[in-house]
C-alpha cells in the first residue's frame, strides 16, 4: 500500500511577484505617512499641524488601491506554505487601519 504524502499548495510565481510588488508599495506609502504623522505630532497647536496632517491623510487615501491589492493578495495566497501572503495581508491592513483612524481623528475634531 502506498500512502499519498499531504503537501500544502505552492504559491504561484505571478501571485508572488505580485504580492510582494504590493506589499512593497504599500509599505512605502505606510512609512510616508507615518512621517508624515511623527511630523505632526511634533508641530501641536501650530499652523504646520494641519498641513502636516493634511498631507498624511493624501498619503493614506494615495495607499489605498497598494494596501487592499496587498491584502487582496494576501488572502487569496494564504492557503501556502509562504510567508509573503501573511507580510501582504499584515501590511495592508495597518495600512487600512492607520487611514480608518485618520478618518475617526478628522471626524472628532
Amino acid at each position: 500500500m502506498s500512502t499519498i504524502a499531504s503537501r500544502p499548495p505552492v504559491l504561484s510565481k505571478g501571485l508572488k511577484v505580485a504580492t510582494i510588488v504590493f506589499a512593497a508599495l504599500a509599505a512605502v506609502g505606510l512609512v510616508i505617512t507615518l512621517i508624515l504623522l511623527a511630523l505632526t505630532v511634533g508641530h501641536d497647536d501650530t499652523e504646520e499641524f494641519g498641513w502636516y496632517f493634511a498631507f498624511s491623510v493624501v498619503a493614506s487615501i494615495l495607499n489605498v488601491i497598494p494596501a487592499v491589492v496587498a491584502l487582496v493578495l494576501g488572502i487569496v495566497g494564504r492557503r501556502a506554505a509562504s510567508r509573503i501572503p501573511l507580510v501582504g495581508i499584515v501590511i495592508g491592513a495597518l495600512a487600512l487601519v492607520i487611514l480608518a483612524g485618520q478618518f475617526i481623528f478628522l471626524a472628532t475634531v
